[in-house]
């Protein structure tokens, strides 16, 4: 049976969390393993980007002449399957913050009350409009849509969204003031990962807007999460040739149903439609293409 917690104690506008423990947390981490199939997709995109009409398969020669550095297929794909590795061993390093601060939330004492939950809805909502715009599509609505989920699948994936990063935010904050963490101005360019120049933008636009508190309140939780991955106790787990093969299937699933999306979308700004880029590989889960290790003559 659910135990029902308490609220938390509000002064003002903020509300105060506590945790049952402030130990270090233990987290499970999944480093993917590199496929024929990731490097097959890297090596595609790579000979498209140099000019190689799609689907024509490269050739020794067409390597030698056109990639410097290397002079066989295999010197490229080898290389390929190497960074791949590497980017996905970073790319599991850099989830460590994230899932930290979910084993962290389920020691929370309080439950989120329910305008806290409203206010993170509304703030998932809109980055996941953002992320669907970026992604060429008219709006997250549209791009769902393309999923066949249902309006009531659809709020319930942004209500459970809302309730696990509200939690991960109070279980942040009730760290941070155990372990009396504060952020200087000099410190935000690199926890908030901007510039300098943007910084100073970002810093004068919360002044304006009567929003330095919150501003602050984001870079003690982001200090917060790094810190708690830095003295947490990690078990790597390396993903197994089944799960890469699931993998691979959910994402060819996905880039096809991109392709179709974004095919069916007009033309804007002389775009031709469906020549957008798409990610060349699926191997750690992230946008961010590998590099080929090969400079392109």
């Amino acid at each position: 049976m659910d135990i029902q917690k308490p609220e938390p104690l509000q002064v003002g506008d903020r509300f105060y969390y506590t945790l049952t423990s402030y130990d270090p947390v233990s987290i499970e981490l999944k480093v993917p393993c590199v496929t024929d199939q990731d490097v097959d997709w890297a090596l595609a995109s790579l000979c498209e980007h140099k000019g190689l009409a799609k689907g024509t398969a490269p050739t020794d020669a067409w390597v030698a002449e056109n990639l410097e550095g290397a002079t066989t297929v295999a010197d490229v794909k080898e290389s390929i399957r190497i960074q791949i590795g590497d980017m996905n061993s970073r790319y599991a390093e850099e989830s460590k913050p994230s899932l930290c601060a979910e084993q962290l939330a389920s020691r929370l004492c309080q439950s989120i009350p329910k305008s806290e939950l409203e206010r993170t809805r509304q703030m998932v909502y809109q980055g996941l409009e953002a992320d669907a715009r970026q992604r060429g599509a008219a709006s997250f609505a549209d791009l769902v849509a393309q999923t066949g989920m249902s309006t009531a699948q659809i709020d319930r994936m942004l209500d459970e969204e809302a309730q696990a990063t509200a939690e991960q935010e109070a279980a942040l904050d009730a760290y941070a003031s155990e372990r009396k963490l504060s952020v200087a101005d000099e410190e935000l360019p690199a926890l908030l990962n901007l510039s300098p120049a943007d910084t100073e933008k970002v810093i004068n636009d919360a002044k304006e807007h009567g929003q330095t508190a919150m501003l602050h309140q984001a870079a003690v939780r982001e200090k917060a999460s790094h810190l708690l991955a830095a003295e947490c106790a990690c078990t790597y787990v390396h993903e197994t040739e089944a799960e890469a093969q699931k993998r691979v299937e959910q994402y060819e699933k996905i880039s096809k149903l991109a392709h179709e999306q974004v095919g069916s979308m007009p033309a804007d700004d002389g775009a031709v439609p469906g020549d957008h880029a798409v990610d060349s590989t699926p191997g750690a889960g992230t946008s961010e293409a590998p590099s080929n290790g090969f400079k392109l003559v």
